[in-house]
């Protein structure tokens, strides 16, 4: 699928492949140690052999990847979504874009297809881990209606897809998930 940024460059977003390894290992290198704390809520200087096996081996329903990529293939951002187990509407979610490209649109044009490939798949709530300092997050996820509980130091913050097209451009949902493509907010996994 492309998709326009809005500094008008057409990205293509595209479901991650085992090809992809080396350059999510790569990738981190090229984020911040605020982003890397931000995405995995620890300090993280590089990813496992088996942290990469998991992160690209996807079954495209239960564990879904999507990157962007940009001309020549480069990847400059990736979202993902982990079904719950135990209850099979319920998605853990998370995305990481390169600092290089934070407020480009990146973040929104990843998670807009990732809750395209979520709904389809039947689920209807991602959730989403935030530091409980980390007021962007909650002040957007609060804003998109999210149900906070808090959980092992963390705020566990769940929210309702948009059902319809024109619900996700314009929602409160859209706009808190962007804040995890310029830093403001986390939507974690295990990415």
């Amino acid at each position: 699928m492309l998709a326009l940024l809005a500094d008008g460059e057409t990205i293509t977003i595209r479901p991650i492949s085992r090809a992809d390894r080396s350059q999510l290992a790569t990738g981190l290198s090229a984020t911040s140690e605020q982003s890397r704390y931000l995405r995995f809520m620890r300090m993280v200087d590089r990813l496992s052999e088996a942290e990469l096996d998991y992160l690209v081996n996807v079954d495209g329903v239960d564990h879904v990847a999507l990157v962007a990529v940009v001309d020549g293939g480069q990847g400059i951002g990736v979202a993902r979504y982990i079904r719950d187990t135990e209850d099979p509407g319920l998605a853990e979610a998370a995305v990481m874009v390169l600092d290089a490209h934070h407020g480009r649109g990146v973040g929104t044009a990843l998670v807009k297809a990732l809750a395209d490939v979520a709904l389809t798949n039947g689920v209807s709530r991602f959730t989403a881990y935030v530091l409980p300092e980390n007021r962007a997050a909650i002040d957007g996820l609060t804003r998109a209606g999210a149900v906070i509980e808090q959980e092992a130091g963390l705020l566990r913050m769940t929210v309702n897809l948009p059902l319809e097209e024109d619900m996700f451009s314009q929602s409160a949902l859209r706009m808190a998930l962007r804040g995890a493509a310029v830093g403001d907010l986390t939507l974690d996994d295990q990415l």
